[in-house]
């Protein structure tokens, strides 16, 4: 909220916490979607946050709301997607598909067809690069890792499928 307050203006924040709150939300707490959302408030000062937020509030179209200038969360996003591997792109087409809420990395292995510990270094390579999150750790002691909503919007609305490579080459 502290983001968006200092984009969009504390005055604008303090009347409506409850829809900063919410972009915040809505956005990830990605710094670059709260920035964006931010500058587009800022742009706007006849907005209301709460108009915002329910733009945001609309998955089908919050990454086309995630865009201002040069910023646009979409581009972040197929821009990390194209610079991994093939077996974490495989990941993140595959996991967008389960409506689990977190996953262990036996079920990455078998979604995409590789080793547990395979498995586990494709989870941890998309933990680093901020595509997946750590969610906790099952009763078994298994880490969980759940997809971020705005990659799972840009996975759901076929961005990943058309920013693949060419077939034969590989990153």
């Amino acid at each position: 909220m502290r983001l968006v307050a200092r984009v969009a203006g504390a005055a604008r924040v303090a009347a409506e916490p409850e829809a900063a709150s919410t972009i915040a939300e809505l956005c990830g707490r990605l710094p670059l979607a709260v920035r964006i959302a931010g500058a587009r408030l800022a742009n706007r000062p006849h907005w209301r946050l709460s108009q915002m937020a329910a733009r945001l509030a609309d998955e089908q179209v919050r990454l086309d709301e995630l865009s201002v200038g040069d910023l646009e969360v979409r581009a972040s996003f197929a821009t990390s997607y194209l610079q991994l591997d093939l077996d974490d792109r495989t990941a993140i087409r595959r996991l967008v598909l389960l409506e689990a809420p977190d996953v262990a990395a036996w079920a990455v292995a078998a979604l995409v067809g590789v080793s547990v510990e395979r498995a586990e270094q494709v989870c941890e390579r998309l933990a680093d690069a901020h595509l997946l999150e750590v969610a906790g750790e099952d009763a078994a002691g298994q880490l969980r890792y759940r997809m971020h909503g705005l990659l799972r919007a840009f996975a759901r609305s076929g961005c990943a499928r058309r920013s693949r490579r060419p077939a034969g080459r590989r990153p």
